[in-house]
C-alpha cells in the first residue's frame, strides 16, 4: 500500500509540473510544444569525438519513436536522429545514440517521444561539454536560404587544418572539403546546386576534433 500510495504522489508532481511553451520545429514556429515528461534516465556522455546519450523508460512507457534533437544555444534545436521504440510493457527499456559527427564545445541535447496514442512529449534538455578549447566561432552562410552557392565565413583562434560537412537532415553526407584556416576571419563557398530543397547542417571541424555546427535551408 505505501509503495502505491508513493507511486500516485510521483505522478500528481509529473502531471503538476507540464506545461506548455514556443519552440522552434523544423522551418515553422509551433504554438504549442508538446508536454515535457521526464524519463526513468537521460544523460550525455563523452566519449573522444563522440557524444552517446543514453536513455531509460519504465515498464508503463510506450512510445513509437524517439526522435533525437541537438542544440548550440539550448533555444533552438534541430534532429540530428531517430530511433524506433520498442515495447518495454513488462520490463525497463534502455536505449543509445551515438552523436557520431565531431562535437562542439557545448551541446544540447533533447528527445521528443511518440507514444503509442499518436500524442508526443519532450524531455528535458541535458547539456554536454567538452574540456577541449574551441578554436571556431562566428560562423556565418550568406545568403541563406540558398540557391546555388553560399559564402561561409567564420573565424579561427589559432591556424589550423579544417574539414567542411555538410548533412541533410538524416545525417547523410553530402559534401566535404579540407583545408587550412588562419588565425581571424576565414571564408570560403560551398555548391548546393545539384542539392534538393530541405534544412542541411554544417560542421567545421579543427584540428581539435570539435566542431561548430550550423544549420540553413536550401531552397
Amino acid at each position: 500500500m505505501k509503495n502505491l500510495i508513493k507511486l500516485l504522489v510521483i505522478s500528481l508532481i509529473i502531471i503538476g509540473t507540464s506545461t506548455k511553451t514556443l519552440a522552434k520545429s523544423g522551418y515553422n514556429l509551433v504554438t504549442a510544444e508538446p508536454l515535457k515528461d521526464s524519463l526513468a534516465v537521460f544523460y550525455a556522455e563523452q566519449q573522444s569525438e563522440e557524444v552517446h546519450i543514453h536513455w531509460t523508460i519504465t515498464a508503463d512507457q510506450v512510445y513509437n519513436n524517439f526522435s533525437i534533437e541537438m542544440s548550440t544555444d539550448g533555444k533552438e534545436f534541430f534532429e540530428i536522429g531517430n530511433i524506433k521504440g520498442t515495447d518495454y510493457t513488462n520490463n525497463t527499456g534502455e536505449y543509445l545514440y551515438i552523436h557520431k559527427q565531431a562535437i562542439s564545445v557545448i551541446s544540447y541535447y533533447r528527445i521528443k517521444q511518440m507514444g503509442a496514442d499518436g500524442v508526443s512529449k519532450y524531455t528535458q534538455v541535458i547539456k554536454s561539454e567538452s574540456k577541449k578549447a574551441a578554436l571556431v566561432s562566428s560562423v556565418k552562410i550568406y545568403p541563406n536560404p540558398v540557391s546555388n552557392l553560399a559564402e561561409v565565413s567564420f573565424t579561427f583562434t589559432e591556424n589550423s587544418v579544417y574539414i567542411l560537412t555538410i548533412t541533410d537532415n538524416g545525417g547523410r553526407v553530402v559534401s566535404t572539403q579540407t583545408g587550412t584556416g588562419v588565425v581571424g576571419n576565414n571564408i570560403l563557398q560551398i555548391n548546393m546546386e545539384n542539392q534538393i530543397t530541405g534544412m542541411y547542417l554544417m560542421y567545421i571541424t579543427g584540428s581539435n576534433g570539435l566542431s561548430h555546427v550550423s544549420k540553413f535551408i536550401k531552397d
